[in-house]
């Protein structure tokens, strides 16, 4: 069945949509969709083509087992279109996707952290899954076989992005200012002070006394201020230094553990030397990984 280029879901008449023919008719309008490199539906985009509840989900299982279609999860209600050069990795690549993916969801995003740091030049100890921002507690679902990995965080929505350079479809990343601030944010997650010292190392030249500035701003993060400031002193960053501490010059500040789980008790065994400047207690000495 042809269709007119850029018919979409809704413009097939419910007539010609009787049940034997529920599995061509969705594949024509899949083909359609990823024509124009749209590859992102839900099921309730199914409506208006005038099919059944049954006889639509059993067009989309037998796509689905013929791997035409996949799954985001299992609990979304999102579907991807399968290009046939990537039917055997299960799903087109998650760069291809994400935006549309995160936008049938309603929910903010960009990619962070470790994987945005890739994008930023950083290529010490590439990362096995794609770390994403959100604004709310997100499941861990795959795309193909790249595996995603969410981080809540409720200003995600304010924080500075940028495009990836590069990409077949849209794709928001965190600036370089909201990475470093996000790798310390979420140090655990990107593999401890030392590693998160070498990644900021790396992408240092691609931050600005703005960018920063705007992270800070949006972020609002008193303690990982701190933390990031004790890390661009370390790694000799002045102005990146300089442009934390006038960020917090105003604001009341506490003594924080440079990693987190450190205690910061009162005696100086307990809590580590404390840096007066940025009031973070250093519990040992930080070799950024390079």
């Amino acid at each position: 069945m042809d269709l007119p280029a850029g018919v979409g879901l809704e413009a097939l008449s419910p007539v010609v949509q009787s049940s034997p023919r529920a599995r061509g008719v969705l594949t024509g309008i899949l083909d359609e969709r990823q024509a124009v490199a749209r590859y992102v539906f839900r099921r309730a985009d199914l409506a208006p083509l005038g099919l059944s509840e049954p006889a639509g989900y059993t067009a989309l299982q037998r796509l689905e087992q013929a791997g035409r279609v996949a799954k985001v999860g299992s609990r979304h209600g999102i579907w991807l279109i399968v290009p046939p050069e990537y039917r055997d990795v299960g799903g087109p690549p998650a760069a291809w996707v994400l935006g549309d993916v995160m936008a049938a969801m309603d929910a903010p995003y960009y990619v962070g952290l470790r994987s945005a740091a890739e994008w930023l030049g950083a290529t010490h100890h590439a990362v096995q899954t794609l770390q994403v921002v959100v604004g709310r507690q997100l499941r861990p679902f795959a795309i193909g076989r790249e595996r995603l990995r969410f981080f809540e965080k409720r200003t995600a929505a304010a924080t500075p992005t940028l495009l990836v350079p590069g990409q077949a479809a849209p794709l928001r990343m965190s600036t370089a200012g909201a990475t470093a601030l996000d790798l310390v944010r979420f140090m655990v997650a990107s593999g401890g002070i030392n590693a998160v010292a070498g990644v900021i190392a790396q992408i240092a030249d691609r931050c600005t006394p703005d960018d920063l500035k705007l992270a800070l701003d949006a972020a609002d993060d008193t303690p990982s201020a701190q933390r990031l400031g004790w890390l661009l002193s370390l790694l000799e960053r002045r102005r990146l230094a300089a442009t934390v501490a006038a960020w917090l010059r105003p604001r009341s500040s506490r003594v924080v553990p440079l990693e987190l789980g450190q205690r910061t008790g009162s005696d100086a065994a307990g809590r580590g030397a404390v840096d007066p400047a940025w009031r973070v207690a250093v519990h040992a000495e930080v070799n950024p990984m390079l």
